[in-house]
């Protein structure tokens, strides 16, 4: 049965001379809603904790196969090695999380 405190009425369809209201349950889309919003104050304390740490680990964009070039006017780099070893923990956790 239906608690009517959590049950809010909207709009209304005229169907063959009948108006019938329609039921939505407020409490089953703000669940979602503030689920979403918890999901992504995790993802931003994540990220900035790593933006906090990042400068910390040593080995972090210094790994074999990152490409650095230095010339006189000029330089670049690209941590190619750390991007894949970050895409693929990155990956692992989205799959573990997909699982449940």
């Amino acid at each position: 049965m239906l608690d009517f405190d959590k049950v809010l009425y909207y709009g209304s369809n005229i169907l063959f001379g009948r108006i019938e209201k329609r039921k939505v349950h407020v409490m089953g889309e703000l669940s979602a809603f503030g689920k979403i919003f918890i999901g992504l104050g995790i993802l931003m304390i994540i990220v900035g904790g790593l933006f906090v740490l990042g400068g910390k680990i040593p080995f972090l964009g210094r790994l074999p196969g990152d490409i650095a070039i230095q010339r006189k006017n000029f330089s670049f780099y690209f941590p190619i090695t750390t991007c894949i070893i970050i895409s693929i923990i990155f990956s692992l956790v989205m799959w573990l999380l997909r699982r449940r």
